[in-house]
């Protein structure tokens, strides 16, 4: 029997989506016992809002980034693997399915424009999770890859 665990959290994502949380695990708070299990199998829904203003390197121009990304009813499956650090559970596996939205803008001196996307992945994904049962923490990653649309000028050029 393979134990099932639904994960439902924030997440962060790179340039192209890779999303990663740090949690308490509703399977994990009883007695944290995600070292003895095998497999895990669930879904997450990950959201990110976040911005960021600063400097552009080697200039004097600054800049305003804020992503707004969104994963929906992602199915996660994951086997348990052997940790290279001591104390250690590390799960890899993959993810499929679910629904994904970005809604990404930038604003500078003379640039400005959005990405965005919506929809189900492009490619399939990857997932993993990993944390130390002394603590009932863990962080999980989930990365995909989506087609976006940018919108807006870079260096006064529109596109």
């Amino acid at each position: 029997m393979v134990p099932r665990v639904i994960l439902v959290a924030g997440a962060v994502a790179t340039a192209t989506a890779a999303g990663f949380v740090t949690a308490n695990s509703p399977a994990a708070t009883q007695a944290c016992r995600l070292t003895s299990v095998g497999k895990l199998h669930g879904h997450v829904s990950l959201t990110l809002n976040e911005s960021a203003t600063g400097v552009i390197p080697d200039t004097q121009h600054s800049i305003t980034v804020s992503l707004s990304r969104k994963a929906t009813n992602v199915s996660v499956h994951l086997a348990k693997q052997r940790s290279r650090v001591p104390g250690y559970y590390v799960f890899l596996g993959g993810s499929s399915g679910g629904s994904f939205a970005v809604d990404d803008t930038y604003a500078g001196e003379e640039t400005s424009g959005t990405l965005t996307a919506n929809g189900g992945p492009v490619r399939s994904l990857t997932a993993g999770l990993a944390g130390h049962p002394n603590t009932c923490l863990y962080q999980l990653a989930v990365s995909f890859w989506t087609r976006a649309t940018f919108s807006g000028t870079l260096d006064g050029s529109r596109y």
